[in-house]
């Protein structure tokens, strides 16, 4: 379709989920994606090497954003990784202490969703074609740090429940390398996660109304 109708550029949704557990950290868009082990993850590496098998045949123009773990207001309440934002919110909302599974060391580079709408519109004006970048806020957060900064941002003073996990997580890690996103398309995140918990916060709690 966007042959037939003479699209001029794709900006294409990829995740960092196509590393699976990088190689290193921060994580270039150089690092491999051979250690994926997910079906959303080849699925997405899959968009990419599609829009560059039409770059080469039909000179059709694409840009992909790996984003890192995106959160903010409208986002799925379901996600695997992302759900846990929205568990604690219901117990700060409940007056219950909220629940981690393991020892809160896991951690993600949470991008807010208004950086990242930043980045599409910076990816889709720029002259960048044939290129993937990645889009986070280069810091590294821990499930336990997350869970102090959403309790702060909601002058909460619950404290959390530490249970054993059930699971064994293939990616314990994850921080963002973007010297290629902000050499290229001038990309810099600029939501810390105080402000974008608070945002999200505000927007959860007014939706449950």
């Amino acid at each position: 379709m966007s042959k037939k109708y003479n699209v001029k550029k794709i900006v294409y949704s990829s995740s960092a989920s196509v590393y699976g557990l990088a190689q290193h950290f921060p994580t270039p868009e150089t690092d491999n994606p051979y250690d994926n082990q997910t079906f959303y993850g080849a699925a997405k590496l899959f968009g990419e090497q599609l829009l560059r098998s039409y770059k080469f045949m039909y000179g059709l123009d694409y840009v992909a954003l790996r984003y890192f773990n995106a959160y903010g207001p409208r986002m799925d309440t379901d996600g695997k990784y992302t759900e846990v934002m929205i568990k604690w919110l219901d117990c700060i909302r409940d007056n219950r202490n909220p629940l981690i599974y393991g020892d809160g060391s896991t951690t993600m580079d949470f991008v807010y969703v208004k950086d990242i709408a930043k980045a599409n519109v910076a990816a889709l004006l720029s002259d960048a074609t044939d290129e993937v970048f990645n889009i986070g806020n280069c810091e590294e957060t821990s499930l336990s740090e997350l869970l102090d900064v959403l309790l702060k941002v909601n002058n909460s003073k619950l404290k959390p429940e530490y249970r054993a996990s059930d699971s064994v997580n293939p990616v314990p890690r994850r921080l963002a390398e973007i010297s290629k996103a902000e050499h290229i398309l001038n990309f810099k995140p600029t939501i810390s996660l105080e402000k974008g918990m608070k945002e999200l916060s505000q927007w959860y709690f007014e939706k449950q109304k």
